[in-house]
């Protein structure tokens, strides 16, 4: 979990404010599809936002997999991913006790092998996405 924290500091020291203006604007791209009841395109922006750090982003994406419906296969894997890389996502002003207190839900659903997939997928988007900084 300590390497994890200090791959996304890295990541979050990196974000260019152009870069982050577009991360913002999927994100809000996201939230108006969500409420339109357009979950394929929440989706799909959350996710851009997502790879590009977003905590916010992160964690909709994992309450997103941990509810399903509407077009949207519930996956706790998934769920509990992007939930554990919000909860260490170090963004300045994010409320992570959240995605920590939903993680910890979802975990009481999974079985043991299912916790470790979703551990091993976390870490393999933050060393993907630690390699690509400069």
């Amino acid at each position: 979990m300590i390497r994890l924290i200090a791959l996304l500091l890295t990541i979050a020291g990196s974000i260019t404010p152009a870069l982050a203006d577009e991360t913002r604007d999927a994100f809000d791209r996201g939230a108006a599809a969500q409420r339109s009841g357009d979950n394929a395109a929440a989706i799909e922006a959350y996710r851009f936002a997502a790879e590009r750090g977003d905590a916010d982003a992160q964690g909709k994406l994992g309450i997103m997999y941990m509810y399903g419906g509407r077009g949207i296969t519930r996956d706790l894997v998934q769920a509990h991913m992007w939930l554990a890389l919000a909860a260490a996502n170090p963004t300045p002003g994010k409320d992570r006790a959240a995605s920590v207190t939903n993680g910890q839900m979802i975990a009481g659903l999974m079985t043991r092998a299912q916790i470790d997939e979703a551990h091993a997928l976390a870490r393999a988007w933050t060393e993907a996405h630690a390699s690509n900084v400069d």
